[in-house]
């Protein structure tokens, strides 16, 4: 391509394979931006088709799903992108076996869950879970194919087949909501979106995999790994199900637009995880920490660029797409942003740090985030509400990048 040879002659400036990146960047890319777009359609919809209370009750079952995942080995996910980077593709395979097995839990504790919301609750949303139960094992098959196209360095499937099952269920969802079709209706539509059409998808994949020899670190690596992709689960959905909590579904909602737009532009930045992962793996440790110093204050840089310019935009960006029914979520929305500060640079570093197995330092930096993060959110949120979660969200990544550049800063002296 012509393009090769361009990007070539600019490498010897940059110090870094840019054909490489512009190549997987260009799917990693398409693949964020067409999943931001749809995610922010369906949070229009909700906010102009159904009530604060409808999408905040939307928004609690998918964190109670997401939270429950710990219990299916989600660290087993990076270690399968890993595992097929070095030629074990049967891992695959290996992998939704065992997780199928694992998440068995989850749908249990599930169960648990609607009964408790039924008999002690008396609340109506109970059979919600009673589907999310049914639906739970099969939910973990779509990371797992994701994460095996990242392994291949096969962006352009991963992003088509991403594409499919988005499209398909935001239809979907969107005409639910047109039509003012009952939220158990849109929950079913979700479930079988992300269940079924990837189990379809897992068997597509597996009949291609001729290559039956197993990797002996997979399950053991994936379960080590288990414990820190669970704390970031926890993390992830604890909040929102926290407000929800304490603050009631129509809380949930306005907090679920405020985070709309600064995650989406987290998950631009978070791109640098996928397309570091699988070249931090096979790279050598010293020469990327020596790189990663060198340029460090770049990560910090084009966040606050972002984070300067969607300042100014986000009111009007707010008001346009979720209508003035929100316009309580404005400040929260742009409160959030300041997190994204810190969101390049723990991308970069965790992956490193990730690829090249880095036990210690992984463990010690996810329970810093994990610890800073729960105690601030126990203390703040009953204080001051959703301002509460969000500066919650930006002291624990603050904590967390200040570890990072200990890290970065004295990685030789560490080492020894």
């Amino acid at each position: 391509m012509f393009y090769k040879k361009y990007l070539k002659k600019l490498q010897k400036h940059t110090d870094v394979d840019n054909v490489y990146i512009f190549e997987s960047g260009f799917w990693l890319i398409l693949n964020k931006v067409f999943a931001i777009f749809f995610g922010i359609l369906i949070s229009v919809a909700f906010a102009r088709l159904a009530t604060k209370e409808v999408y905040g009750t939307y928004q609690f079952f998918l964190s109670v799903l997401g939270l429950l995942a710990i219990f299916a080995l989600p660290g087993l996910n990076v270690a399968l992108s890993q595992s097929v980077a070095k030629g074990y593709n049967y891992s695959f395979v290996h992998s939704f076996k065992t997780k199928l097995r694992w998440s068995f839990i989850g749908s249990g504790l599930l169960l648990l869950f609607s009964l408790y919301l039924k008999f002690y609750r008396d609340s109506d949303i109970w059979s919600y879970f009673i589907f999310g139960a049914i639906a739970f094992p099969l939910l973990q098959i779509a990371e797992l194919i994701n994460e095996y196209y990242i392994g291949k360095k096969n962006f352009k499937k991963m992003f088509f087949y991403n594409i499919f099952i988005t499209v398909f269920s935001t239809v979907l969802i969107v005409f639910a909501l047109y039509f003012k079709l009952n939220l158990l209706i849109i929950i079913l539509i979700y479930l079988f979106s992300f269940s079924v059409l990837p189990l379809i998808y897992y068997f597509k994949v597996k009949s291609r995999i001729k290559d039956k020899r197993k990797d002996p670190d997979l399950i053991k690596y994936g379960k080590n790994l288990t414990l820190i992709k669970a704390m970031k689960l926890f993390l992830e959905n604890i909040d929102k199900i926290l407000v929800t909590y304490f603050l009631g579904f129509a809380a949930g909602a306005v907090y679920s637009v405020a985070l709309s737009i600064p995650g989406g532009l987290r998950s631009i930045l978070n791109l640098a995880n996928p397309m570091i992962m699988p070249k931090a793996t096979m790279a050598n440790e010293e020469v990327m920490f020596k790189k990663l110093k060198s340029k460090m204050i770049w990560l910090f840089i084009l966040p606050l660029l972002i984070i300067g310019l969607f300042w100014f935009l986000n009111p009007y960006i707010m008001n346009w797409f979720f209508s003035h029914k929100y316009d309580d979520a404005i400040f929260f929305s742009q409160l959030m942003l300041f997190s994204l500060l810190f969101t390049l640079f723990d991308a970069v570093v965790s992956t490193i740090i990730l690829a090249k197995k880095m036990r210690k330092e992984l463990y010690i930096s996810n329970w810093l985030h994990f610890a800073v993060r729960l105690l601030t959110l126990i203390v703040l949120i009953p204080l001051f509400g959703i301002v509460g979660a969000i500066i919650s969200r930006i002291v624990s990544l603050l904590f967390l990048c200040i570890y990072y550049v200990i890290i970065v800063s004295n990685y030789r002296r560490l080492k020894n």
